[in-house]
């Protein structure tokens, strides 16, 4: 950057000099502040973007971690790789997953691993890993003795069952969707 005098000889010439300065971004390791940036090609950010007042793009933004806060407008879809798991939920073996903060269960067809229940009793030592436990009560849908019917998972992870006995005799699935606000599971 040019200082500029007053009189000088060539101070248009140095004031076209210190914006073209300016619209090159030639400033090196230097932490800047400005009101308003237009890339209008591929930009990286290699340390990371923070945005105090929103965050708009209108194509492809690729980003290794996002963290916002306050509401959030998406225009179009997301594309996300969830985590998937296999879990032991008691003696029963189960897929979990999570897309944000959506968790999908589901326990394959199997054979009940436990004596019995009965209703409104808690489900043995069947619990929901934390990363993936409901915010509030949550149903899931449960299929034994080839009648349809519900368990309940609280906040806490634990299962009951609600409204039937689980037969021993015929096979076992149960599935369900919920919102967490777990933190994520390692």
């Amino acid at each position: 950057m040019q200082q500029i005098f007053k009189g000088m000889d060539n101070g248009a010439s140095a004031i076209n000099q210190n914006f073209n300065e300016l619209s090159t971004g030639s400033f090196g390791d230097v932490d800047q502040t400005v009101k308003s940036i237009t890339a209008k090609n591929w930009s990286t950010f290699q340390s990371g973007l923070e945005s105090f007042s929103g965050f708009k793009s209108h194509g492809w933004a690729n980003f290794d971690y996002v963290a916002t806060s306050g509401d959030q407008l998406i225009d179009g879809k997301i594309i996300s790789k969830p985590q998937t798991k296999i879990v032991k939920i008691g003696q029963l073996t189960a897929t979990i997953s999570r897309f944000g903060s959506v968790v999908f269960v589901s326990i394959d067809t199997q054979s009940w691993p436990y004596s019995g229940a009965t209703a409104w009793t808690v489900a043995y030592d069947m619990v929901i890993p934390a990363g993936y436990r409901p915010v509030g009560t949550a149903s899931m849908t449960m299929i034994n003795n080839f009648k349809m019917s519900s368990l309940k998972v609280n906040s806490n992870g634990a299962i009951f069952f609600t409204d039937t006995d689980v037969s021993s005799s015929t096979n076992f699935e149960a599935y369900g969707t919920w919102i967490t606000n777990d933190d994520w599971a390692n």
